[in-house]
């Protein structure tokens, strides 16, 4: 099920397990996994075409490609990967726009225009999204949820909650009070 515009996802289950795979609405998997929707009832959208396959396929970067081909195009941009990679192994950081522009000689307009065209999303949008990893993996480890925002560069719990509940629907807490297991698709599980 997909539900836009402010929390796409794909719930899939299976055997008592729900797996939900975010995707930013703007970006081309989102674009691609609406697309492999074979029933639309109004704002939502069901039934994925290879949904049997998913539900036994194994997670990870395979089941999304599975989930929502989107045609490889042109190469990835090797200024705008180096910026990702740098959000995603330091999301706590304060990295500004400006900073990464310089850093790779484009100026903070191109950087920016550049940074949506290669990942679908803006990079305030995805910066949020790499502390939304940091926090799903320290919260995986079963940290609190005090350390889990300081160490992934929230200023506090609560500023930590709001965003997750912007992103998500939900509270971290609300989250943490079933069994869960969680797996990021980009890391071999």
């Amino acid at each position: 099920m997909l539900i836009p515009p402010r929390l796409p996802h794909q719930v899939v289950t299976q055997g008592g397990q729900m797996v939900f795979c975010y995707l930013d609405a703007g970006s081309s998997y989102a674009k691609s996994c609406r697309a492999q929707m074979t029933v639309t009832d109004g704002p939502l959208s069901h039934s994925h075409r290879a949904e049997t396959s998913l539900l036994r396929h194994g997670y990870g970067a395979s089941w999304l490609t599975m989930a929502a081909p989107v045609s490889p195009g042109r190469g990835r941009d090797p200024r705008i990967h180096a910026a990702t990679r740098r959000l995603l192994r330091n999301p706590e950081s304060t990295v500004s726009a400006r900073l990464l522009a310089d850093e790779v000689g484009l100026s903070v307009s191109r950087f920016l225009h550049l940074f949506k065209a290669e990942t679908g999303t803006s990079f305030r949008r995805y910066r949020l999204w790499s502390r939304m990893l940091r926090a799903a993996e320290l919260i995986d480890a079963g940290h609190d949820l005090t350390r889990v925002a300081a160490d992934a560069g929230f200023s506090s719990p609560s500023h930590l909650s709001s965003a997750f509940h912007g992103m998500f629907g939900l509270t971290p807490s609300r989250l943490l009070a079933v069994p869960l297991t969680i797996r990021r698709g980009d890391r071999s599980p």
